[in-house]
């Protein structure tokens, strides 16, 4: 998969997506916040999708923010 923007991400409204956490090799940087987010997410224990995004977590530098919720945008499996 090719390198990812926000409004791609903003395309897997309502499907369920696989985040596979890597250090190098991203598909896009994510920063994780608690108000002032991008987008919501929902994480689901366990699951099957069809799409894994590889995200590298960042403190600045982010192409999106993404906050944790019991509701959101898209169900993410986090691995």
């Amino acid at each position: 998969m090719s390198r990812m923007s926000k409004g791609d991400m903003k395309l897997l409204k309502g499907q369920t997506v696989t985040l596979q956490i890597v250090n190098y090799g991203e598909d896009i940087k994510v920063k994780m916040v608690d108000y002032g987010q991008d987008m919501t997410f929902k994480k689901a224990s366990f699951g099957s999708s069809r799409k894994t995004i590889k995200v590298k977590i960042v403190t600045y530098g982010e192409d999106i923010k993404l906050k944790e919720g019991y509701s959101g945008d898209f169900t993410a499996i986090i691995k």
